[in-house]
């Protein structure tokens, strides 16, 4: 049942995870399992929610300038989910099995890190002395790297390509030594 959603982007990873996103500041997930269960069909779609906060900006939101409603959404092999929402942030999402032993696939997602045009722009200047000319991300590729980090790579709407190497996988940042 999707309440009238239509699905725009469908990604999944290489695990066996399947993410939509239907221009809400949620990501939904296609949930199979081998058999029925007493309460849920095989397949079902799931709303993974951003925290208390994502709840609280999105319900209060009455302007487009605060809104986060994804419109790109692409998945790496395995453990990330990102997507660019419509103020032109790439957002970046741990994902987990949630009970790996079970016959169910499903998800424990968490928002790890976003990142505007803005603070893009200003790193880019640092580094090169130079803006983007673009504020908008038209697409998001991310992969693993032979490290295990998460690697994306982003086009503005002016054809700039960025590369973005994430290295830790906590919204924390790394572990301490």
């Amino acid at each position: 049942r999707t309440d009238g959603a239509i699905f725009h982007c469908v990604s999944p990873t290489a695990d066996g995870h399947i993410f939509l996103s239907c221009g809400a500041p949620q990501l939904y997930e296609l949930v199979y399992s081998r058999a029925p269960g007493m309460f849920h069909s095989k397949c079902r779609l799931i709303r993974h929610v951003m925290g208390l906060w994502s709840r609280v900006r999105d319900f209060l939101s009455v302007s487009s300038l605060t809104s986060g409603r994804i419109r790109v959404l692409s998945c790496a092999p395995r453990d990330y989910v990102v997507a660019i929402d419509d103020l032109n942030r790439i957002r970046i999402f741990g994902i987990r099995d949630q009970a790996v032993h079970r016959s169910e696939s499903i998800a424990v997602v968490e928002e790890l890190a976003a990142i505007s045009p803005d603070e893009i722009s200003g790193q880019l200047f640092e580094l090169t002395k130079q803006h983007l000319a673009s504020r908008s991300i038209a697409h998001a590729f991310p992969s693993i790297g032979l490290d295990g980090h998460l690697r994306v790579r982003a086009v503005t709407g002016a054809g700039e390509r960025l590369l973005f190497v994430c290295s830790a996988a906590l919204p924390s940042g790394p572990p301490p030594p």
